[in-house]
């Protein structure tokens, strides 16, 4: 048992080299600038004490990675090092709801099960959001606290281990709040996890002792979150920029979206494309009433201790802070699914696991997977080399969004900084024509067109 494990992790680790080699050469990239190359508060460990700002623990990791002198091969480096951590932590998240739910260790079916999971995790090309792009680290960080704090909570209850559950658990849960908020879903997720796992034999109120820890640091940072003038304004623009009617509209057609992105991942995009006027046209409302009906479907299987109904919760929790009632100027990013398409990934692994029941069908659906693995690393492997530059990247933007200004405009800077300056010029004139209002696409243009170019 042991062997296979051992085996199944180093299948793990080979895919993910294979899929994210040719990334470890990307350049810094569009929000790199703002957040790492421009900002001096992760240059030197003096000015990140000094800072003050949210997010201590990302900001931590990335000013460790630019005094390292590594340059941005060094941060690429850590990105699929944190990547490949996290799909270890789904492989053992797995392992333990299979031997949670059962007598058995992780072996045979459920570890083909578990190691199905983590591939589909590790090499989907939607994930290249959140490793190659090297700010995407603020959700891929966060996860492997995330998901550490799960695995420690699941194998502290199940062996009985109070320093998992009481300690260890709540400790990466604040770790992760203090890398990214969104981890604010963490506490919920433990509720679902409860949901499903077999307790019957331990008294009622002990999941309320057990997860008192992590309720209060989630009351804690929403107070902390509350309190600090920065990020209260964020959350009062983010309010402002529509109505919640306009919002929910909004919701329905990125979800929607998103779950496209998990089935057919050939449009990826790091500004896609999408409904936004907040309109509640016949479409948006059969998607709606769609989404609705599955969220109910999860409740009722996550009742009867199910697997698939764990799965689809999990999908609709971990998209609940950037695809709900909030607001946000980006409806959708596909680094949204990192943690969020888990759920999908293990509701699909289960489906076909009870679709090949007999030892033949097994046979074929190792086949199935070994070759679905092969066509995600050759897919992500592609996705990869849109990140090689900043051209490259807003070219492929512009033709998955070729009617979006924004694409069209950061296209033509690219263009400008690379010297190609009447390239530039038509895609600012392109973005200009999209949204005649566009005041940065207007002064970019202006500048272009003097002697000196200057952005």
């Amino acid at each position: 048992m042991r062997n296979e494990r051992h085996f199944s992790i180093l299948v793990l680790f080979a895919a993910i080299t294979a899929a994210y080699v040719n990334s470890l050469g990307g350049p810094f990239q569009f929000d790199d600038y703002s957040v790492i190359v421009n900002n001096s508060s992760v240059h030197s460990f003096s000015a990140w004490l000094a800072d003050g700002g949210i997010r201590p623990v990302l900001k931590l990791s990335y000013m460790l990675n630019w005094v390292s002198g590594l340059g941005a091969v060094g941060f690429h480096l850590v990105n699929v090092g944190i990547h490949a951590a996290n799909t270890f932590l789904v492989y053992r998240l797995c392992c333990l709801l299979a031997s949670g739910r059962e007598s058995a260790e992780c072996r045979g079916g459920s570890n083909f099960l578990a190691v199905a999971v983590a591939l589909a995790f590790a090499l989907h090309p939607v994930q290249t959001e959140a490793v190659t792009y090297v700010s995407g680290r603020s959700t891929s960080l966060m996860a492997m606290f995330y998901l550490g704090s799960l695995v420690t909570y699941q194998k502290g209850r199940k062996t009985g281990s109070a320093v998992y559950v009481h300690l260890v658990s709540p400790m990466l849960f604040a770790l992760a709040l203090m890398t990214k908020e969104i981890a604010v879903t963490l506490p919920f997720a433990l509720l679902l996890l409860e949901m499903v796992m077999d307790r019957r034999d331990q008294p009622r109120l002990s999941m309320s002792a057990h997860q008192a820890g992590h309720w209060m640091l989630l009351l804690a940072a929403l107070i902390a979150l509350a309190l600090h003038s920065g990020y209260a304004r964020l959350i009062e623009v983010s309010f402002e920029t529509r109505s919640g009617s306009e919002n929910l509209a909004n919701q329905a057609n990125a979800i929607i979206y998103l779950l496209r992105q998990l089935l057919w991942p050939v449009h990826l995009s790091i500004d896609p494309e999408l409904p936004s006027g907040g309109l509640w046209t016949s479409g948006a409302v059969a998607k709606a009433a769609f989404l609705g009906a599955l969220a109910a479907m999860g409740i009722v299987l996550a009742r009867r201790r199910s697997v698939v109904g764990f799965a689809i919760l999990w999908f609709f929790i971990h998209l609940a802070p950037t695809n709900s009632i909030v607001p946000r100027l980006d409806v959708v990013n596909d680094r949204q699914l990192y943690l969020a398409g888990l759920g999908f990934y293990l509701a699909t692994a289960v489906g076909l696991q009870r679709l090949l029941a007999s030892e033949r069908q097994r046979r074929w659906a190792h086949l199935a997977a070994g070759a679905a693995a092969l066509a995600l690393i050759a897919m992500t492997a592609m996705r990869n080399r849109d990140y090689r530059s900043e051209v490259a990247l807003w070219e492929s933007a512009v033709q998955s969004a070729p009617a979006k200004a924004r694409p069209r405009h950061n296209l033509g800077c690219a263009y400008a900084l690379a010297a190609r300056y009447e390239d530039a010029q038509r895609q600012l004139q392109t973005a200009l024509h999209l949204n005649p209002d566009y005041a940065l696409a207007r002064k970019n243009l202006a500048a272009i067109a003097t002697p000196v170019p200057s952005l």
